[in-house]
């Protein structure tokens, strides 16, 4: 792979000393700013086209050149369109809902993001507030959608020309580059690192365009800190800040400011593409820019309509529409900072906005379940309950719904509930919580928030205890095994206490004690009477024909998949026979030496509860790193095993299609975790908090990719089956 050249460092050093030059030029020079004003608005004396300059370079950041290219390359060129979106906000900013063709009705996706670009963000607007007049402002607006719509389509272009130098051969892939935002850099250096300079001329550029935006940015949030905070916290004190002390802190606010940027930067790796992260931080903080700023206008408005009607005949009032003083109004403004009282007003209104609109859309989703499954139908003392994300705990919200969703493991969970009456906490009597809380509600569908056993998890396993995606399987075979410790411990207490008590009430010299209790092998728990199944090793010497067998335990089956098989077929490759030779000899016992055999895994009992884990995730050496295999593999609904052992216990064992954990997305390290349940003879699809019913067709969209492109996808991972016979 293309690096850099000392030509390329040389042009890299040479633009940064000229940037520096040229500030310490017009420091010597006696240019330092003397007052807030000409700090930050440059005493509006700039002319139009420098500041529409200013206004388009601040749009278009480092950001918009690494992501605007890969937007391209990865999805298309439909985001081209946006460009036509930035001129329909310009003219329609009218905010009444009568009229047809405004602000209010021309709610496209673009428009939101230009309007609230140019009209509270802080950085455009400190922009516009340096030329003279209004009017010079509108003109330099005007200006900068053509050239911001020039440079946006331009990137577009890039894309198309990656597309198409890398079409065939997808660099993040073969693993040259971990991610799309890196694909611009990667195509400089392909094409033109026979060129000295040229590629060190293109990352001063991506210096300079992530300098123009961190420093404009940086400047408006000291402005804004200084003006909304610091100075109205000196009003308080009845002082007031020179210019001279408002420029200094000014600067060392700047400083702060930058600093908490860079350490932030260093987060940037844990994001997903640069744009759509850009898109989406952006697009929460200006639509609370747009929100704060309209309850202020209002907030200013209710004051002056309510002070002629408003009546105060017990004196003070601590109501907020009160009728003031002009002196009165001023102490107050001067007390509580406008930004803050707005913030403070927001806050409450989106808490009741929320509060609303949650219980709508929680009413609108239970009823339109309960319709879809009809009331007539609705199977009692059910509840179809979703689970709230805390951020990345997808992962265990799938698993938990499967679980509850088998019958034994439910039944045995709440009747452990119902005869525990330890105080302890544990992982088991947090889960025993949550499901008595699902299966006692009132309500027959909604969604509850496992706080208390997420909270215990991250206590108990540390690898739980972040915010990264995690995966089902782990925590699956993390929480069976778990909740397996937690009962043998409780029987070994058990079983140590009724020791203890014989041993004292027989005469000296008994030999029933605690040893004998704590010597003795483990009593098997419910946990091992649902999921436990015992696979037997099955290995044949070539040379003595001796068949030696060994049996092991297991909570789960995990199978390899091919492209466009079943699971049937997965199984049957599992106990496929396997030649042991060459440096994987077996050393046999009767030969008392390694000799060639053969070797296949069988099934010796067959548990209540079948589950399957299909190894989605491999490591690829090549690449690096693991890669998703969405091979499709079909799993059928019904399952009978023919791989058991002859000597197998119930081995013509029926099995149901119960539940599928399915991961959606591209990798083991991104993405998101579902589930899809069988009740009652109906299929429910859980993702998160929402609950949906599904047709039993719908289970084919989650077999898997026929091709072999790496791409997103949704694709069964665990499997959970029923017996029949315990139905």
């Amino acid at each position: 792979m293309a690096t850099l050249t000392a030509a390329d460092y040389a042009v890299i050093g040479a633009l940064i000393l000229i940037s520096s030059g040229i500030g310490v030029y017009y420091w010597l020079i006696g240019g330092r700013q003397k007052s807030t004003e000409e700090y930050f608005m440059a005493n509006k004396s700039m002319r139009m086209i420098p500041v529409a300059i200013g206004l388009m370079v601040s749009y278009l950041s480092a950001v918009s050149l690494l992501g605007v290219s890969s937007e391209n390359y990865v999805y298309g060129t439909q985001y081209a369109v946006i460009n036509i979106s930035y001129g329909l906000a310009t003219p329609f900013i009218s905010p009444d809902p009568t009229v047809r063709h405004t602000w209010w009705s021309l709610t496209l996706g673009g428009f939101f993001t230009y309007l609230s670009l140019y009209s509270v963000n802080q950085v455009q607007v400190q922009r516009m507030l340096t030329v003279s007049n209004l009017a010079a402002a509108q003109r330099a607006l005007w200006w900068s959608w053509p050239m911001a719509s020039i440079m946006s389509l331009t990137l577009c272009f890039s894309g198309l020309a990656i597309y198409a130098k890398y079409r065939n051969c997808d660099p993040l892939i073969e693993g040259r580059i971990s991610s799309n935002d890196q694909l611009m850099p990667l195509y400089v250096m392909d094409m033109l690192s026979d060129y000295p300079g040229v590629p060190g001329l293109f990352i001063a550029g991506m210096f300079s365009a992530g300098l123009s935006t961190i420093s404009a940015t940086v400047n408006s949030l000291s402005a804004v800190i200084l003006e909304d905070y610091i100075k109205p916290l000196w009003r308080i004190r009845n002082k007031d800040l020179s210019p001279a002390t408002s420029i200094i802190i000014s600067k060392i606010l700047a400083l702060v400011v930058g600093l908490s940027c860079v350490a932030v930067g260093f987060l940037a790796q844990y994001f997903g593409g640069l744009l759509q992260s850009y898109a989406t931080i952006g697009s929460t903080r200006r639509e609370r820019d747009i929100t704060v700023e309209f309850i202020h206008v209002r907030h200013v408005e209710r004051r002056q309509e309510a002070a002629p009607l408003l009546q105060c005949d017990d004196g003070p009032t601590s109501s907020p529409f009160a009728p003031l003083s002009n002196g009165d109004a001023l102490a107050e403004c001067r007390q509580i900072p406008v930004n803050v009282r707005c913030t403070m007003e927001f806050t409450s209104l989106l808490k009741s906005m929320l509060s609303a609109c949650q219980c709508h859309a929680r009413g609108t989703t239970i009823s339109q379940l309960e319709r879809d499954i009809g009331s007539d139908q609705f199977p009692p003392n059910e509840h179809y309950f979703g689970l709230v994300n805390f951020g990345n705990t997808c992962y265990s919200n799938s698993v938990l719904q499967a679980l509850y969703f088998c019958r034994p493991f439910r039944e045995k969970v709440l009747e452990y509930k119902a005869r525990n009456k330890r105080t302890k906490e544990t992982l088991l009597t947090c889960l025993a919580d949550l499901f008595y809380s699902i299966a006692t509600q009132k309500k027959k569908v909604g969604s509850i928030a496992p706080k208390k056993f997420i909270a215990r998890l991250r206590k108990e396993k540390e690898e739980f205890d972040n915010y990264m995606q995690q995966d089902a399987h782990e925590f699956l075979n993390f929480l069976i095994n778990h909740i397996n410790e937690i009962i043998l411990g409780e029987y070994l207490f058990i079983a140590l206490r009724t020791s203890a008590e014989r041993t004292q009430s027989k005469p000296t010299g008994g030999k029933c004690g605690a040893g004998d209790a704590a010597g003795s092998p483990p009593e098997p728990t419910w946990v091992h009477e649902i999921f436990q199944g015992i696979l037997t090793s099955e290995t044949r010497c070539l040379n003595c024909e001796t068949v030696s067998s060994k049996d092991e335990d297991f909570f789960d089956l995990q199978v390899d998949v091919d492209q466009n098989t079943s699971i049937t077929h997965c199984l049957r490759c599992f106990s496929n026979t396997e030649t042991l030779c060459s440096d994987n000899k077996f050393k046999c016992d009767h030969c008392s030496s390694y000799q060639e055999a053969q070797k296949r895994m069988r099934v010796k009992k067959l548990p209540m509860i079948l589950a399957l884990h299909l190894k989605r995730f491999k490591y690829v050496e090549q690449y690096n790193r693991h890669i998703k295999v969405s091979h499709r593999v079909v799993f059928p609904l019904e399952l009978r095993l023919f791989n058991t052992s002859d000597d197998a216990v119930n081995p013509d064992r029926l099995y149901d299609l119960v539940a599928v954990v399915i991961h959606c997305g591209s990798g083991p390290n991104r993405g998101h975790y579902i589930s899809i349940v069988k009740s009652h003879g109906f299929w429910l699809l859980f993702d998160d908090d929402m609950v949906d019913k599904i047709d039993a067709s719908t289970i084919e969209d989650f077999y898997g990719l026929t091709s072999d492109i790496q791409k997103s996808s949704e694709t069964g991972y665990i499997l959970f089956y029923q017996s029949r016979d315990c139905s």
